[in-house]
């Protein structure tokens, strides 16, 4: 009886371990090329506004994607190392929430893994998501009303 509670116990340590680390995998970034083929196959327009971002700090690659209808774009940035996009990330992240500390139906989610992170913040009619992979992040800001169009596309991404 005691051999067969302490398989049973460590089947189930194993189990939770393996499950607990399930979603925290590595993920890996798409390059600037990489994105603008897969954006291009989803019938996305691509603009390339690298030499237009000088604000953002370290930026090397700025692509905007925006859908068919110009309803919703996709903003794609690699930047010179990914302690550079983590700063870039993490002032967003800031600068969503202090823009909406309050709102109507205000749901907010965050997630970090190994090398990764992503929030998102759904407020009044409004959906934002970002997300960052190694050196490389993606925003999207819309209407409430695209967002699983939006994510659909992103998640294709594994952002």
């Amino acid at each position: 009886m005691k051999i067969k509670l302490r398989s049973l116990a460590v089947w189930t340590i194993c189990l939770f371990m393996a499950l607990g680390t399930a979603g925290c995998s590595k993920k890996t970034a798409l390059s600037p090329s990489e994105f603008r083929k897969a954006m291009e196959k989803e019938d996305y327009s691509i603009t390339d506004k690298t030499e237009e971002t000088t604000t953002q700090a370290h930026a090397i690659s700025v692509l905007v994607a925006a859908n068919s209808n110009k309803d919703y774009q996709i903003e794609y940035y690699q930047f010179e190392s990914s302690d550079a996009c983590i700063d870039v990330y993490d002032r967003m992240v800031s600068k969503i929430e202090d823009q909406y500390p309050s709102g109507k139906n205000k749901k907010k989610n965050s997630v970090s893994a190994q090398n990764s992170a992503h929030f998102s913040l759904t407020v009044n009619n409004l959906y934002m998501y970002v997300s960052r992979i190694d050196d490389t992040l993606i925003y999207c800001g819309t209407y409430k009303k695209n967002k699983n169009k939006a994510m659909k596309t992103i998640e294709n991404l594994g952002y």
